[in-house]
C-alpha cells in the first residue's frame, strides 16, 4: 500500500512530466501551456473556551492555507472555438502530503477538466469549481488564511458537466450536472447572474439530495468601486429546520495593503452560530504576499486539532456530527503566500 508521501511525490512527478510534455506540444502544435502554483503557509495560535476531558484547548502550530500546483493549456481552433484543459494538485505543506488541509476533498487532485469556449458560451467536463459556489459563496470567500470559505452550505469542487451561456445585456445563465464523491450522490445546479459597472447580482439553486425538500437556494450581491469591495450573501437550506446563513464582507485596498472584514450568522447542524473574521494582506512584491487574520466562531466548526487527520478532528474534542461540544473558538493566523 502506497504511503501519502509516495502519492505526494508521484503526483508532483506526474505534474512535472505533464508540463514537459505540454511544453514540447506547445512548440509543435501551437499550444499555450502554462504551469503555475501557489504556496501558502500560516503560523497560528488557536484556542477554544473549553475542551472535553483529555482534549487540548489550545495549540501553536503551522497550517497549510490551500497550497497547490498545476498546469493549464489551451489551443485556439478558430475565432469561435478554443479548447483547454487544467490539472491542479493540492499540497499540504506542514504534512508534506498531497491532500486538502480541510479534509473535505477526498481527492488530492483539486481540478482535472477539459473545456471548450466560444461566442456561444463555454462548457467543461471533469472536476472543478461548481457554479453555485462561484456565484454565491465565492464573493465572500476572500480571506487568505485556512479559515476562509466556511460559512456556506455550498459544495465547492466536484465532478460535473457545466454549460455557461455568453453574457447578453448583462445576463448570464449556467447549468450543471454534478456527481459528488464519495457516495456518487448526483444532482443539479442552476445560476442566473447579472453584471453591470461594478455591480453583480446572482441567484442560484443546488439540488443534491434525494428528497424534494432538501434543496439549497442562494443569492449574492457584490459591488466594486475604486478601492472598495463589498458583498452580501444569503443561503437557505430547505430542510425541516429551514436553516439559513447570511454573510457581509467588506474590503478596502490602499497601496500594498488590503483590509478585510466579514460577519456571518446562520444555522449549522441545527444550532445557531456566528463568525467574525478580520484581516490584512500586504503585497510585498508581485509573487509574495503576507497576511495577518483573526478568526472567531461560536460552536467550533472550523478550527481543527493540531494533529487532525480528518474533517471531524476539531480542537477541544468536537466531532464531525456537529459542534456538540458547544465551544467557542478563536485563531490568530500569520502567514505568507507565494504565487508562481
Amino acid at each position: 500500500m502506497c504511503t501519502s508521501k509516495k502519492i505526494f511525490k508521484g503526483l508532483l512527478i506526474g505534474c512535472v512530466s505533464l508540463v514537459c510534455v505540454g511544453s514540447v506540444g506547445a512548440q509543435e502544435k501551437n499550444w499555450d501551456v502554462t504551469p503555475y502554483g501557489s504556496l501558502r503557509l500560516q503560523a497560528n495560535y488557536s484556542s477554544v473556551d473549553h475542551a472535553r476531558p483529555g482534549a487540548d484547548d489550545s495549540y501553536i502550530g503551522f497550517t497549510d492555507a490551500y497550497s497547490r500546483v498545476g498546469v493549464r493549456g489551451h489551443y485556439t481552433v478558430n475565432d469561435n472555438l478554443t479548447l483547454s484543459s487544467q490539472l491542479e494538485v493540492s499540497i499540504n505543506l506542514p504534512e508534506f502530503k498531497a491532500e486538502d488541509p480541510t479534509f473535505f476533498d477526498d481527492d488530492a487532485v483539486r481540478v482535472k477538466k477539459v473545456a471548450a469556449s466560444g461566442k456561444w458560451g463555454s462548457v467543461w467536463i471533469g472536476k472543478g469549481w461548481l457554479p453555485y459556489y462561484n456565484n454565491i459563496a465565492y464573493p465572500v470567500d476572500m480571506f487568505s488564511s485556512f479559515y476562509s470559505g466556511y460559512a456556506t452550505y455550498a459544495y465547492f469542487r466536484e465532478d460535473a458537466a457545466v454549460y455557461s451561456s455568453p453574457r447578453i445585456y448583462g445576463f448570464k445563465g449556467t447549468a450543471a450536472r454534478v456527481k459528488r464523491t464519495p457516495g456518487n450522490e448526483r444532482g443539479y445546479q442552476g445560476v442566473i447572474s447579472y453584471a453591470h459597472e461594478g455591480l453583480t447580482l446572482a441567484l442560484a439553486v443546488e439540488d443534491m439530495a434525494a428528497e424534494d425538500d432538501h434543496d439549497t437556494y442562494g443569492g449574492a450581491v457584490t459591488y466594486t468601486h475604486g478601492p472598495w469591495y463589498g458583498a452580501l450573501k444569503y443561503e437557505r437550506y430547505d430542510n425541516a429546520a429551514d436553516d439559513d446563513i447570511a454573510n457581509i464582507f467588506v474590503s478596502y485596498a490602499a497601496d500594498k495593503f488590503t483590509y478585510k472584514a466579514m460577519i456571518a450568522d446562520g444555522d449549522l447542524w441545527g444550532k445557531e452560530y456566528t463568525t467574525g473574521h478580520i484581516g490584512v494582506d500586504y503585497q510585498y512584491n508581485q509573487p509574495a504576499k503576507f497576511f495577518v487574520e483573526l478568526f472567531y466562531e461560536s460552536n467550533n466548526y472550523a478550527i481543527l486539532d493540531k494533529k487532525a487527520d480528518s474533517a471531524g478532528d476539531y480542537l477541544g474534542g468536537g466531532t464531525w456530527s456537529g459542534p456538540d461540544s458547544e465551544t467557542d473558538g478563536t485563531s490568530l493566523a500569520v502567514g505568507v503566500r507565494y504565487d508562481f
